[in-house]
């Protein structure tokens, strides 16, 4: 039992935190060797193996996606309880989704682009399942970084801050996601300025809506804040990473 919970952590939110680095790791590792589904045809894997291995690759952001969203819920389930935090990952969730579903329907307010299936599950074939659950981990992270590092900051502040940080972030991820990884394409062959403009309003918003619902006062001693951090960053090296081996 002892080597158990070493492994898995003493409660859920410890397990869910090392199956996210465990994840991430092999995400860092596969996105490194430039593994691909075109690599693995290649190997001499038994077909079962082959199989499984393809479905990791087809899934892997989705879980990624999973295992961070869950382990953001636990952080502010510390932060503001569960019940305001059940209803920020709604809200922001939601939101985007809804955002998103309307941008590739019509255009606005992105831009003209259509995701693909190389995110995953996807919702009636239009919105991968993973897109509502970036929205959350991105906004959430950042959100909780400033409240943590400048407590004084008022929530339009904070929302600016979040929203400009939010904005460089996909700044950096639309080269990797878009040119490289193929998770959406841009019918007009450049990301709109469009997009990085909707990419401010909405994560700003989204950050006001936390400080709305109580996501303000500084977290108390011994709050795992390296989690969001370590988060936001894995990501940024993941898509920095991706962009270099495929150059």
């Amino acid at each position: 039992m002892k080597y158990r919970t070493q492994i898995l952590g003493s409660d859920s939110h410890g397990f869910f935190w090392r199956i996210f680095l465990v994840w991430a790791s092999v995400g860092l590792l596969i996105t490194g060797l430039n593994i691909n589904i075109i690599t693995l045809k290649s190997w001499p894997l038994p077909g079962f193996l082959l199989e499984f291995f393809t479905y990791c690759l087809l899934w892997g952001d989705f879980l990624f996606m999973v295992f961070a969203s869950l382990v953001l819920v636990y952080v502010y389930r510390i932060w503001i309880g569960l019940p305001r935090t059940l209803v920020g990952l709604f809200l922001i969730a939601f939101c985007g989704a809804v955002s998103e579903w309307v941008g590739t329907k019509t255009g606005f307010p992105f831009g003209d682009y259509h995701y693909t299936e190389n995110m995953g599950p996807m919702i009636d074939g239009q919105l991968p399942w993973a897109i509502p659950l970036a929205w959350w981990i991105v906004v959430s992270s950042l959100h909780l970084i400033f409240r943590y590092t400048y407590e004084a900051l008022g929530p339009w502040t904070t929302g600016l801050l979040v929203g400009v940080s939010a904005t460089l972030f996909d700044f950096i991820m639309e080269p990797y996601a878009w040119q490289i990884k193929a998770y959406w394409i841009w019918h007009q062959g450049s990301v709109p300025l469009a997009n990085y403009i909707t990419w401010f309003v909405l994560s700003a918003t989204f950050s006001i809506m936390l400080n709305a619902i109580g996501a303000v006062n500084r977290p108390g001693k011994g709050f795992p804040i390296h989690q969001p951090a370590v988060i936001m960053t894995l990501m940024t090296i993941l898509f920095l990473l991706g962009r270099a081996i495929a150059e």
